[in-house]
């Protein structure tokens, strides 16, 4: 899900951005210039959204543990970390996040700098 809307939000950027991006190109910068930019803000926007739901998600679960030690008599021995599929997720998510950015950078070819320039 994470990769899903990581993917939209990209093209969204995109599609927002095309005088920045095509102006850009106006002045010099090259495809590859772009692409570049556009894979570091995902993998920005990406790492950063990885790391914080993944604290975010230990601090929940760890309260949870708390709590349910509370309320049941037989207390839990703390919690338990699903390596594995914990690194397929981050897989998948990476994996999205490519594809994502792969489909924004397609778009970003076809973009036509003169015909944004004239619509400014």
């Amino acid at each position: 899900m994470t990769s899903l809307g990581l993917a939209v939000f990209l093209l969204a950027m995109v599609s927002e951005r095309q005088r920045e991006f095509g102006s850009m190109r106006v002045v010099g910068a090259s495809l590859a210039h772009l692409r570049r930019f556009l894979f570091t803000e995902a993998i920005t926007i990406g790492g950063l959204s990885l790391v914080i739901v993944t604290a975010i998600g230990f601090l929940l679960a760890s309260l949870l543990v708390i709590l349910l030690g509370v309320i049941f008599t037989i207390p839990a021995h703390g919690l338990v970390v699903p390596g594995l599929q914990l690194a397929r997720l981050a897989a998948l998510v990476v994996l999205g996040m490519i594809a994502g950015t792969l489909l924004s950078a397609c778009r970003l070819a076809r973009l036509e700098a003169v015909e944004v320039l004239r619509e400014l």
